[in-house]
């Protein structure tokens, strides 16, 4: 029952933790150089699948729910589409944050999610992410007449040439 407890908890933790750094940003990691997709954000997205699959239940989610069937699919669909791109490698890149989000966002509501008490406290933990991404687009605004400034940090900084205009 330890073990269980402690599984759970980290799928909680993996969960907003991945919430949170979805909404700002923060902290910012370029796994491979050069490359568009946020890697890094995908990364914690597919941990947070994976901690969340395994506190699923069997009785939760049956293992021939047609939810998982299209999630299969789905997955099928982005690497064919990777492997037969003009470039494979960004394109595999870019596939993989938008299903791992994906999947993630839908496989944690699902699971982690599942009771009425659960779902306020994630309403107010999703209010005040966008409290502080409102508050931090409203201090950027001000600074340097473009709401994306503090938001977008980690490609320009206020002040810097070629800031947004």
């Amino acid at each position: 029952m330890f073990g269980w407890s402690r599984t759970r908890g980290l799928a909680w933790v993996l969960f907003y933790a991945t919430a949170f750094q979805l909404a700002f940003l923060q902290p910012y990691v370029v796994l491979i150089p050069g490359e568009r997709a946020n890697l890094f954000s995908g990364l914690l997205c597919a941990l947070s699948l994976g901690a969340t699959c395994l506190v699923a239940r069997k009785e939760a989610v049956g293992e021939k729910s047609p939810e998982i069937l299209i999630s299969l699919v789905l997955a099928t669909l982005v690497i064919l589409s990777g492997v037969l791109s003009l470039t494979p490698g960004s394109a595999s890149a870019r596939g993989f944050v938008l299903l791992a989000s994906g999947l993630g966002g839908f496989w944690g509501a699902r699971v982690l999610l599942n009771s009425e008490s659960r779902q306020k406290t994630f309403v107010w933990i999703a209010l005040i992410l966008l409290a502080g991404m409102l508050f931090i687009s409203l201090i950027s605004y001000l600074k340097a007449g473009s709401v994306y400034g503090l938001l977008d940090s980690q490609t320009r900084t206020l002040g810097q040439p070629g800031y947004y205009s």
